[in-house]
């Protein structure tokens, strides 16, 4: 379970702001996994998209 199923307010109140990502990874290599952030990150830069409404829900 994470913190997109508690209500907003609760959550605000327990410091979980909107802009928190949850990050779950596995047994995958240290370095493989920087390299995919750092690639991810790198594609961010200069972004001006506002994704604070967004609502995008992942399970693997």
């Amino acid at each position: 379970m994470t913190h997109g199923s508690i209500p907003h307010d609760i959550r605000l109140k327990n410091g979980i702001k909107d802009e928190l990502i949850r990050l779950s990874v596995g047994v995958e290599d240290q370095k493989d996994l920087l390299a995919d952030l750092e690639r991810g990150f790198d594609q961010l830069k200069g972004s001006h998209q506002d994704v604070s409404n967004s609502k995008v829900h992942s399970q693997a």
